[in-house]
């Protein structure tokens, strides 16, 4: 049995959507690159988009030379990415939390940023010969597993829930998926996004600790639903 306390942090994604801010190029790039170069220290991309295109368009983009971090600025979010890199075997998500909320700090100083909704993204994985079939096995009762599914090349299972986590309203969204990373070693992947809702952007800004409260109480909560997913024998 494939049990929650196998699976290792593949990538985190935090998102920050910000319906109202002072959005300048510029001001960003000096900021952002003054205060994190030594993070951002790989290719920066500037992109000149016309006023008519889409908010979430990415308008600038930074990286790390080693390619683990990137960061995604568009006109009404940010998002920031931590990847693995091919020697780490998992991520440290309580520094990567650090950073993040340092991060939002920095921007919100920058552009006078109300952030209105959060997000909290993490892909967890497991090595596994035949991930399909792994997955079929867990979640399809054996008559199931006669046929149709008795020899998938590839699985994926979804689901999405709507409610109040402590002072949050969410979606939760978790996505079982076989897959191939690193090399082409082939892995379940299980991506878990948990976000507050859209219609609450206006009225709702997160501050600092109203942030680190929202990554902390989430990652419990990913860790929980993992863990009732795949139980811990």
């Amino acid at each position: 049995m494939i049990s929650a306390k196998e699976f290792k942090i593949f990538s985190i994604q935090y998102s920050m959507f910000t319906p109202a801010l002072i959005f300048s190029m510029n001001k960003i790039l000096g900021e952002i690159m003054n205060s994190f170069s030594k993070e951002f220290n790989g290719n920066t991309t500037s992109i000149p988009l016309p006023d008519n295109a889409p908010k979430e368009f990415p308008r600038i983009i930074f990286t790390s030379s080693d390619k683990k971090l990137k960061m995604e600025i568009a006109l009404n979010r940010v998002n920031l990415f931590n990847f693995i890199l091919p020697d780490e075997e998992s991520i440290d998500e309580a520094e990567f939390f650090n950073f993040a909320i340092t991060i939002q700090k920095k921007y919100v100083e920058c552009c006078s940023a109300k952030i209105g909704r959060l997000a909290l993204v993490m892909t967890k994985y497991i090595y596994n010969d035949n991930p399909g079939l792994a997955l079929a096995n867990h979640f399809c009762k054996e008559r199931w597993l006669k046929e149709p599914f008795n020899r998938p090349e590839t699985f994926n299972i979804q689901s999405h829930k709507k409610y109040k986590y402590e002072n949050f309203n969410i979606n939760s969204w978790v996505k079982c998926n076989s897959g191939l990373i690193n090399n082409n070693q082939p892995a379940i992947l299980i991506e878990q996004d948990i976000n507050t809702l859209a219609e609450e952007i206006d009225k709702l800004d997160f501050n600092e600790k109203n942030a680190k409260k929202f990554l902390n109480s989430i990652n419990k909560e990913q860790i929980s639903i993992l863990q009732k997913y795949f139980p811990i024998q």
